[in-house]
């Protein structure tokens, strides 16, 4: 259901998701009525807007908004362990990385930023502590990131997205203890 009405203060507002596959999407396997599957089936991917249909989705089709979507399957915020560990023979954008340089794509005249991570990290990087101003923890990462969104875009309203019960539960507090340190919704 899409709305027209003008008087909703969303309409027309640029949305941008940051995220991991539960943003992005991931349908593997998925194959709907018709036999379709992937981008191919329109139960799943939008061919209008070239993304599939997710939760960053439906807000910005319910409300007539701008989306950007800056989530990529398996991707991290923070560096990976195996790129730290040795970083001569891992590839630096191992997990993708958000808090490395993905953060900075973000437009400036973003209305409203979205992000969930958590799923990859708690794998693959290191916890850290709320203390941490590094992208090398996942602490550390959010840290980071919030810290250049509130400076840069100090108009945009962001929020924080914990997934679901496959979080690791030292990975949802982490996410919930950042949000409270910087305000985050």
């Amino acid at each position: 259901m899409q709305t027209n009405d003008k008087s909703n203060i969303l309409y027309g507002k640029k949305l941008v998701a940051c995220g991991d596959s539960f943003t992005q999407g991931d349908f593997t396997g998925f194959i709907d009525a018709d036999g379709l599957q992937g981008k191919d089936s329109p139960v799943i991917f939008d061919q209008k807007r070239q993304m599939y249909k997710t939760y960053p989705w439906w807000i910005a089709q319910r409300n007539d908004m701008v989306l950007i979507n800056e989530a990529l399957c398996g991707s991290t915020i923070a560096l990976s362990k195996a790129y730290l560990a040795d970083p001569e023979n891992v590839d630096i954008s191992d997990r993708n990385p958000f808090a490395l340089e993905r953060f900075k794509k973000v437009p400036l005249d973003a209305d409203y930023i979205l992000i969930q991570f958590g799923l990859n990290d708690a794998h693959n990087t290191h916890l850290g502590s709320i203390d941490d101003e590094t992208n090398e923890t996942f602490y550390g990462a959010f840290n980071v990131v919030l810290e250049y969104f509130l400076t840069n875009m100090p108009f945009a309203k962001i929020g924080t997205v914990i997934s679901n019960s496959g979080l690791d539960q030292a990975y949802r507090q982490a996410i919930i203890d950042v949000s409270r340190k910087w305000g985050v919704p």
